[in-house]
């Protein structure tokens, strides 16, 4: 019985640190996150919405290559929209999802292929 709780602690400790660093960025941090020299991707979501479900692991993913490549200064993150309504507005967010790719403070919508093509 010690062994497998051994086995159980272990393997969640390996899922812990397996899982991607994505962030959530909500209206009262977006500020305190994003600096003004910083680079980021930030993926707008919705919990309802079929497309972000998928879109998912595949950007998550996209943030282990990113943490391990030349581009690892680039910050992942991502934004509920229902719960975050002003970053979906101050984006101009009207579908879902959907990537901003954030440099210099300016933020430029780009579509899901774009984002994984610029830094795969």
């Amino acid at each position: 019985m010690k062994n497998l709780a051994l086995l159980f602690a272990v393997i969640l400790a390996c899922l812990a640190c397996c899982k991607a660093a994505v962030v959530q960025i909500t209206d009262e941090n977006f500020t305190d996150l994003i600096g003004k020299d910083d680079e980021w991707l930030i993926d707008f979501y919705a919990d309802w919405c079929g497309y972000c479900k998928r879109l998912e692991p595949k950007y998550q993913a996209a943030e282990r290559m990113l943490s391990k490549s030349s581009h690892s200064h680039v910050k992942v993150g991502a934004v509920n929209v229902e719960t975050n309504p002003g970053l979906a507005a101050r984006f101009f967010v009207s579908r879902l999802p959907t990537i901003v790719h954030i440099k210099d403070h300016e933020g430029k919508a780009k579509s899901e292929h774009s984002v994984f093509w610029t830094y795969c």
